[in-house]
């Protein structure tokens, strides 16, 4: 009986941090190189700033000049939109912005006049090819 009240906290509380991980943060002076599967950053990895995306890849880097500057491109056929969010030193978001990201390669530049410590990027949208919303 106790067993069958228990199974559905514990499938929750098993589905929790993998929602949870739906996401990449890129903290400040950080560049990030993920692919995107089921709208969600998979196979996030930290590298260098000079580093090259392969094919179907994004890169993101976080830089600090007059607040906060996301430089993020994508190798792949794919046009996105994205939420981001700033992230402040306790990890709480403390500005949320849906932003686009177009195919081929194209740099986008994202700024925020707010300082914060890194940005969590997730919920990535297939867009039209020059990245706006279809």
């Amino acid at each position: 009986m106790i067993a069958r009240l228990l199974l559905p906290l514990l499938v929750l509380t098993a589905v929790g941090p993998t929602a949870a991980a739906a996401s990449v943060t890129v903290k400040q002076g950080e560049t990030w190189i993920f692919a995107v599967e089921r709208g969600q950053p998979v196979r996030a990895r930290r590298v260098q700033p000079n580093a090259a995306a392969k094919a179907g890849e994004i890169k993101a880097s976080l830089r600090t000049m007059l607040g906060t500057n996301l430089t993020i491109s994508s190798q792949g056929k794919v046009a996105y939109t994205y939420r981001a969010e700033l992230l402040d030193r306790s990890g709480r978001a403390t500005a949320t912005r849906a932003s686009t990201l177009p195919a081929g390669g194209k740099p986008t530049f994202e700024y925020w006049r707010e300082a914060a410590v890194a940005v969590r990027l997730s919920d990535f949208k297939a867009a039209t090819t020059d990245g706006s919303c279809p």
